[in-house]
């Protein structure tokens, strides 16, 4: 899909926003990066959305080497997922809501015990979850969040049930616009 760019936003020349996700190996080494691009003032014409680009490889001499020349990346925040005191986990679709969920654990003094963590490639990984099934089987709680779109519902819902398949109990939960109408206690996020 070409960028379109919207007149009234940025100029043509404003470069994107580039933000780096780091997948570390079991040992907290960065092994793998993720760089998203996000294009001032372009909408994805399939989509109507802001536009996004993604960059995947793997990390040598702590350098990015686009590819991942046959390698499988991890879960994100891998170190954290097999720290046996990280009791409850939040699969999220996208590295940027991973980093968000973080954000709001450290705030509230939950980041101990709780951890966020996704695939690479968004809700076309889903069904990579299988994969990793046994680092979700000693947790107390397993939350997959869905984003508010048909994929990320789509999404959220293969990977609850490979882990329900699995075993593991996980409670699927859409965040977004409508999510929890009828329930008073509970607010869209």
């Amino acid at each position: 899909p070409e960028k379109t760019r919207l007149s009234s936003q940025a100029p043509a020349n404003t470069p994107p926003k580039k933000t780096a996700y780091r997948y570390r190996d079991e040992n907290g080494v960065e092994r793998w990066r993720v760089v998203r691009y996000d294009w001032p003032g372009c909408v994805d014409e399939t989509t109507g959305k802001p536009k996004k680009t993604f960059n995947v490889g793997r990390v040598v001499d702590k350098e990015l080497v686009k590819g991942l020349n046959g390698e499988k990346v991890p879960p994100y925040n891998l170190p954290e997922l097999l720290d046996k005191t990280r009791r409850i986990v939040c699969v999220v679709e996208g590295e940027k809501c991973a980093v968000a969920l973080r954000f709001l654990f450290k705030q509230v003094g939950f980041d101990k015990f709780a951890v966020a963590t996704t695939l690479p490639n968004g809700a076309k990984s889903a069904q990579r979850w299988s994969e990793y099934v046994d680092l979700l089987r000693d947790k107390e709680r397993v939350f997959v969040f869905a984003d508010n779109d048909a994929p990320g519902r789509k999404a959220a819902r293969t990977i609850a049930k490979i882990l329900t398949d699995a075993g593991i109990g996980a409670t699927v939960k859409v965040i977004g616009e409508g999510a929890f109408e009828g329930n008073p206690y509970l607010q869209t996020v």
